[in-house]
């Protein structure tokens, strides 16, 4: 991240540029199961368009799901609805749990 602010001699003023070359994105898109943890992660490089979803879809979550497993949404709105629902079950520990399963490394709270 860029600093805001920078540090001149007095009197004189911080003359700098902000490097506009982002980098490569990386998407993620993973499944959860209550049961089995993280059981699909894909990431790939740049936006998830649907040819991608699909490809995750059929390529990595399918051959995971398991006979009792359940996509809960079919629609945009009930998407939303399940995320939102999803979400607000997500505890502090979840996250800490989250980042050590990717291997980084979390200070104590």
């Amino acid at each position: 991240m860029t600093p805001l602010y920078g540090r001149a001699p007095r009197g004189e003023r911080v003359i700098d540029y902000v490097p506009r070359s982002y980098g490569e994105q990386t998407s993620l898109i993973g499944a959860l199961s209550f049961g089995r943890g993280l059981i699909a992660v894909m990431t790939l490089t740049g936006a998830v368009d649907t040819l991608a979803f699909d490809a995750y879809l059929a390529r990595v979550l399918g051959p995971r799901l398991r006979k009792g497993d359940a996509a809960k949404a079919r629609t945009r709105d009930e998407l939303e609805r399940a995320l939102a629902q999803a979400i607000k079950l997500i505890t502090k520990s979840d996250i800490r749990g989250w980042f050590k399963h990717c291997g980084y490394k979390v200070a104590s709270v």
